[in-house]
């Protein structure tokens, strides 16, 4: 029974379109027919009003105008092919032309950026080569009378520098500067003044914590101008 049926269900499916054929071709002959009866039923008027009044249809008008669809769809789409093609173009140009511009604007903003950057640079050098012109043409200053008899050789010590810390180092100066001030300048003997000045300074930092600041600059002071003592003749 139910291969019966399966049989029956594909012979149906089987004769389903060639049947669906069938019947679209006798509706199709129908038409046919009826419109060929109508023709020739009615007149020379009847023929005017066809033709102005009716629209009629055909296989052969359907297919012009199905035609005639078709090539205006492909005009309208090679009219929009066209217009997004210029479109395109002109979008290009524009990005290009915008390009340019701003390569060129920032070629000009480097080219400025650099000729400010030269002009500041040659006011840092003038300014710099005005200041050791004027540090060369002013004399360092030198210690003073009340700090050092430069004819005996006799160091005033500022009273920081006259504690035990420095007692050693003050003798051995205090010898130097007078043998100085009775024979002459030599670079051996200058240097001696200024390593002993110097290890003076290395010892009064570590009391800059823990001296009063104006003996500490009062010092410091003189030490610097020591050191400075140490490398040339007397004044």
């Amino acid at each position: 029974m139910k291969r019966s049926i399966l049989l029956l269900a594909l012979i149906l499916i089987t004769i389903a379109p060639a049947v669906a054929e069938a019947q679209i071709r006798v509706a199709r002959g129908r038409v046919g027919v009826g419109r060929a009866r109508w023709y020739r039923g009615v007149g020379a008027v009847g023929a005017y009003r066809w033709g102005y009044g009716y629209r009629g249809t055909s296989a052969i008008g359907d297919a012009r105008r199905g035609m005639a669809d078709v090539i205006r769809a492909r005009g309208a789409a090679a009219e929009s092919a066209s217009k997004a093609t210029i479109n395109y173009q002109e979008a290009q140009s524009r990005y290009i032309d915008n390009k340019l511009k701003w390569t060129k604007t920032y070629h000009e903003r480097k080219r400025l950026g650099e000729a400010a950057q030269r002009e500041k640079y040659a006011r840092e050098r003038a300014k710099r080569q005005k200041y050791l012109a004027k540090k060369r043409s002013t004399p360092h200053p030198r210690l003073t009378a009340s700090q050092l008899d430069p004819y005996r050789g006799k160091i005033y010590w500022p009273e920081l520098l006259q504690q035990s810390d420095f007692a050693k180092l003050r003798t051995e100066l205090d010898e130097l500067l007078i043998l100085r001030a009775h024979t002459s300048t030599t670079p051996d003997l200058g240097e001696k003044i200024f390593q002993r000045a110097r290890a003076m300074q290395e010892i009064l930092k570590e009391k800059i914590k823990t001296v009063p600041v104006h003996q500490y600059i009062s010092a410091r002071t003189f030490l610097n101008l020591l050191v400075y003592e140490g490398r040339h003749p007397p004044a």
